[in-house]
């Protein structure tokens, strides 16, 4: 529960980020994502984003992190919460943990999501995550596989 596990939860999270050309992405950015992060004062190409690297991306990532309040979230619950913010919005995901914890849901992480989470059944916490985020993607193999994947990454972290 530590900003320590930022770097392995980037590293999974990046793992699932496949590039594209059309629309051009990379390292889960897309164009738009990039110019809203960089500003108006600079255009951005597609080259751009087919140049970018992890050491670009994160800083962009660490505000998902923080957005999500995972310096405080346990091991593993917070991989799934900062993939599912990456994937969907910060407050999109956060309010994903809320149902998951059956806590308040209004999108922000405080100190009611944060005790759920602390004093839960982490593996539980970890699956019902997945298991709400894979409701929202049925049919779209892609994203099922992701989620799998993050969630047994996540399961990982726990297990030691």
């Amino acid at each position: 529960m530590t900003a320590a596990n930022f770097n392995a939860c980037l590293a999974a999270v990046l793992n699932e980020e496949k590039p594209s050309d059309d629309p051009p992405c990379r390292l889960g950015v897309t164009r738009d994502a990039w110019q809203t992060w960089v500003g108006v004062n600079r255009v951005v190409t597609a080259a751009d984003i087919l140049a970018l690297t992890v050491a670009d991306v994160t800083p962009l990532y660490r505000v998902f992190w923080r957005g999500c309040g995972a310096d405080y979230l346990p091991d593993g619950v917070d991989l799934v919460t900062l993939d599912w913010c990456i994937n969907s919005g910060v407050r999109d995901g956060n309010k994903g943990l809320q149902k998951a914890l059956g806590v308040s849901v209004d999108g922000l992480v405080g100190p009611e999501t944060l005790n759920a989470a602390t004093n839960g059944d982490h593996a539980a916490v970890i699956g019902k995550v997945s298991e709400l985020r894979a409701d929202l993607y049925r049919g779209q193999g892609y994203w099922l596989d992701r989620i799998g994947h993050i969630h047994a990454a996540a399961h990982d972290m726990i297990a030691g």
